[in-house]
């Protein structure tokens, strides 16, 4: 089996295009503990010398909050920053490392050193389509109205049209698309062009994701005592709602780009300069959510979306745990 110290030469040479030469530094002078659990190196990392701390030992079992210690002691005892390597680390144990501020290499997955590079990206990580190219918000509409709300396999492309609320023009920019990316395929039975969905359930989100973007165009503090149908609750509020989180102190809600405006029009809700003279958060959406959401909040998956790039590792957690109890 591969080195962990192997594995860490490779994955500096694809992300720097040097090779790294390692030293064994001499650690007598740390705590027995820190001696059985790490192997000190020294090497020049993207120009720097550097002093590394190569964990020997599964890493599953140890929280973020160890590390944090292990680095504060492993500093003030060699006298010099000190960089954590560790075989495999969770999105959520990643996050809090970042937030503490902790340098860390997870070869061939995550590098962080502040102040010299970052690399976050999952172990494996989401194939980018071609070009960056996201879908559109009707496409991902349909997609995600497909994964939560009613199947829309082997209909008609008007039907699917009526069913989500888009033009039979924009559905046949929206087959292109989801053929393009070969989410789903259409053909023909008899004089009607029918869509399939290449995959299904989780396998068809996990797809799907490289081409998915936030729904939330834009955000607005507003005077609205009392939000009704058609907002949905959405953002933290939503997320709080059915998990164990803080709500925010102003609530968010989710309409669509077109409500929103025909509602500001009617003075249905006004808007403030600051959070401090608002009653909610109003997010305009690319999307109608009602179409892939239920009556009171926003559906989970757009929910995901909207949250995905919150830097508060709770809500990371959170995320998390959603998207593993979705009944796929």
């Amino acid at each position: 089996m591969e080195s962990l110290k192997s594995k860490l030469q490779g994955y500096l040479k694809l992300v720097s295009g040097e090779t790294s030469h390692f030293t064994q530094e001499p650690a007598s002078k740390l705590p027995l503990y820190l001696r059985e659990r790490y192997d000190i190196l020294t090497s020049k990392i993207f120009g720097r010398h550097s002093l590394l701390a190569l964990n020997k030992y599964k890493s599953n079992d140890v929280s973020p909050g160890d590390y944090e210690a292990d680095a504060t002691q492993l500093r003030l005892v060699l006298g010099d920053t000190v960089i954590l390597v560790i075989e495999s680390m969770s999105s959520y144990d990643r996050n809090r490392l970042v937030h503490l501020g902790v340098p860390f290499i997870v070869p061939a997955s995550q590098i962080y050193i502040p102040m010299v590079f970052m690399d976050l990206r999952e172990r494996q990580p989401l194939p980018q389509p071609a070009g960056g190219k996201k879908l559109t918000p009707a496409a991902q509409c349909v997609i995600l109205h497909h994964l939560q709300k009613s199947h829309l396999d082997s209909i008609s492309m008007n039907f699917l049209a009526n069913k989500v609320g888009y033009s039979a023009i924009m559905m046949s920019k929206v087959r292109a698309e989801l053929e393009a990316t070969e989410l789903a395929k259409s053909h023909r039975e008899g004089k009607t062009i029918v869509l399939r969905f290449t995959y299904e359930g989780k396998e068809l989100w996990e797809k799907a994701r490289p081409f998915l973007r936030s729904p939330v165009k834009k955000k607005y503090w507003v005077q609205w005592k009392n939000p009704i149908y058609p907002a949905l609750r959405s953002g933290i509020s939503a997320l709080s709602h059915e998990r164990m989180l803080s709500d925010d102190r102003i609530p968010a809600y989710a309409l669509w780009h077109k409500t929103f405006h025909q509602n500001l029009e009617q003075g249905l809700f006004h808007g403030c300069r600051t959070p401090d003279e608002a009653d909610a958060c109003i997010e305009v959406w690319t999307y109608n959510p009602l179409v892939t959401g239920g009556d009171h909040k926003v559906d989970d998956l757009s929910l995901y979306l909207s949250l995905q790039d919150d830097p508060d590792e709770r809500v990371q957690q959170q995320l998390e745990t959603l998207i593993h109890t979705m009944p796929w």
